[in-house]
Order: structure tokens, then sequence, then C-alpha cells
């Protein structure tokens, strides 16, 4: 099973970014997992059982959670930067801006710090992945560590 995690505010544009990155991710299989040869039980990386033994039945939180509009979400870039902004704030975090543009190459480059957001890597200290899921109301209650996803990434 591979994944793709390209995102946009346009809707084609963030598939097309996911089918790219699920392209680069099938580059990087191990040769072990290519073809039909495998053994019963490869041992090793957490990444060869990924791709080896993984199932969307067992990992169904990678499942749709229902349906959405997709000519609902067009992108206006400065609107969907200031509506990010926006939701950022809305739980409390502060979002800091700096314009990192150089002079002499004039190719705009904006340095963005939330501090609090959490690394994609799997990081569960107390805070907002707990937290900020029930301000928005997508939970009742927050979820204890035991039911967060188990799995790490591995690349």
């Amino acid at each position: 099973m591979l994944l793709g995690f390209g995102s946009h505010a346009d809707v084609s544009r963030a598939a097309t970014r996911a089918v790219t990155e699920v392209i680069q991710f099938q580059a990087s299989l191990p040769e072990e997992v290519i073809g039909d040869n495998l053994p019963d039980r490869l041992t090793g990386s957490e990444a060869i059982d990924w791709y080896t033994f993984q199932t969307l039945e067992a990992n169904d939180f990678l499942l749709p959670q229902g349906q959405i509009d997709p000519s609902q979400y067009r992108a206006q870039r400065e609107y969907d930067v200031k509506q990010l902004i926006a939701a950022i704030e809305s739980v409390g975090t502060t979002v800091f801006l700096l314009d990192a543009t150089r002079p002499d190459i004039g190719i705009p480059v904006v340095r963005c710090v939330a501090p609090g957001l959490r690394s994609w890597w799997r990081r569960l200290a107390p805070g907002r992945l707990y937290d900020v899921p029930v301000q928005l109301g997508w939970l009742t209650t927050a979820h204890t560590e035991e039911e967060m996803n188990p799995i790490g990434m591995f690349f």
C-alpha cells in the first residue's frame, strides 16, 4: 500500500501532488518487496512490513470520512492563505510570517512558523493533536494516546 500526502487548496492540484508523491514512494520501494517472489514474512524495517502486508481494511483510518463536493474548493491564493492563518489562530496558535525574499534574486519567499503545531512525525505530547479536533467539533471528547494512529511514518 502506497500513500501520497501532496496537498493544495485546488482539488485537482492536490490530486496531482498526491499522485506524484505516490510515484516517489513507489520509487523508494526496497528491492525485496518488488515482484512475486516474496518470502512468507520479511523481517526488518517498518517500511518493508507496510509495503508488503498492510491493507486498507486493517488501516481504515485512511479511508474517506464522507463525501465532499470538489466544486466547493476553488483555489483563491490570497483568500486561502488568510483563511488558513485564521483557522490556525482560531484554535489559539499564533502564526508568525517573515518575508524572506532576497532582493538580489527577486523570487518571493515567505517563512511561516506556528509554535505548537506538531510535526508529521509521530509526536504524541499533550496539546494540539488531542485538543483541536474537540475545539473544531470533529470529536466530542479527546482521543487517548492509545486511540491514536499506532503507525509512525518510516521514510
